[in-house]
């Protein structure tokens, strides 16, 4: 858990459980981050998001205050419930949300810091004691989904899904066209003269996913001349802890050392992408011939292009999925018999080469 959610959480709950309540002033900045052993900067951040949603005021040189309960009460509560995110994927969504809740004078109430189904049933059996209109959620990866979304209590609340959604239930949901973009980083390779492309994922299954390889198989099959090889076709990776890691290096150095012939690679997403290009430089092969795409690059694109991490890829508009979701949300508190459609985002192929020209085009200028 990210300390800023761990110090975000202790202090909403107590607030939500009336442990603190109107008026009260919460301890300094510098008390929080001794007692959390944490920088003044994570600290701020955690109150940071106790303002965004209505449940503190600060004032310099006064401090945090707990906000008036009574005005907050009159205002719409809508919870956010996400798995713990990467550095890559998931944080605009929130972002995208709480602009939407701060136009619209709701409250988002925000839980991302769970890692497994029963924390998640966990945070959605809380969001619904706080007494909240409506739920946006990224649900849990896996084969089977949460028992908690068929219980009665989730299914008669306005619930939006985002980034993925549950086959067989009836929940709206917001995501990226993950189909069209897969499709679009094939036909790139294409264009780059390659035939001989894998697909590299994790084993965990979701509907992003699922809805890649989709796009992957779709690609090879209106294609005239060249073929899908499933063989080539890799979801056998494991979250990259430390135990793991060299488990899913030596998987795909097999992959590429077995179909040597493989010049180029899909990958689920940019940490993927990095496994695959430390197998190629442990297999002793040329990574400067061999392509690899993926959905959502890193955080710094100089300092990827420089350390060869940097690669073309799919940029999904996380803040309007976040956005649109709160949105739709509220159409549903509003109108709750409105049958509200499901939402497929644009995104962006961000190539390689276009990057480099722009990179190099700064450094120039300095």
């Amino acid at each position: 858990m990210a300390k800023y959610h761990e110090i975000y959480m202790d202090i909403s709950r107590d607030i939500d459980n009336r442990k603190l309540v109107s008026g009260d002033l919460l301890p300094t900045e510098q008390e929080y981050a001794e007692k959390y052993n944490v920088s003044i900067t994570t600290v701020r951040h955690a109150l940071d998001m106790l303002v965004n949603e209505n449940k503190i005021t600060r004032t310099a040189g006064k401090g945090s205050f707990v906000k008036d309960s009574q005005n907050i009460a009159e205002k719409k509560k809508i919870g956010l419930v996400m798995p713990t995110s990467s550095d890559f994927f998931g944080r605009k969504i929130s972002k995208g949300i709480q602009s939407f809740c701060k136009e619209n004078n709701l409250i988002p109430i925000i839980s991302s810091t769970y890692k497994t189904q029963s924390e998640e049933a966990e945070e959605l059996q809380y969001m619904l004691s706080l007494g909240i209109s409506g739920i946006i959620i990224m649900p849990m990866n896996g084969e089977l989904y949460n028992s908690a979304f068929t219980s009665e209590s989730l299914q008669n609340m306005p619930l939006v899904m985002v980034d993925r959604y549950l086959p067989g239930l009836p929940y709206t949901y917001v995501c990226t066209d993950n189909f069209n973009a897969s499709k679009d980083l094939v036909k790139y390779l294409f264009d780059k003269g390659h035939s001989k492309i894998a697909f590299i994922g994790s084993f965990i299954s979701n509907t992003a996913l699922e809805e890649r390889i989709k796009g992957f198989m779709y690609a090879f099959a209106h294609s005239e001349d060249r073929a899908y090889h499933e063989k080539y076709v890799c979801r056998k990776l494991n979250s990259s802890t430390s135990n793991q890691l060299y488990d899913n290096i030596a998987m795909l150095m097999d992959l590429f050392t077995t179909y040597n012939e493989i010049t180029a690679a899909v990958a689920e997403n940019h940490e993927c992408a990095t496994l695959i290009q430390l197998a190629l430089k442990m297999c002793g092969k040329d990574t400067s011939k061999f392509e690899i795409v993926c959905f959502d690059g890193g955080t710094n694109s100089a300092l990827e292009l420089l350390n060869g991490s940097f690669y073309t890829h799919i940029l999904q508009d996380e803040y309007t999925i976040g956005y649109k979701a709160a949105e739709l949300l509220l159409r549903q508190i509003d109108n709750p018999k409105e049958i509200i459609p499901h939402v497929t985002v644009p995104y962006q192929l961000i190539k390689k080469e276009d990057i480099e020209q722009t990179v190099l085009a700064a450094f120039k200028n300095k």
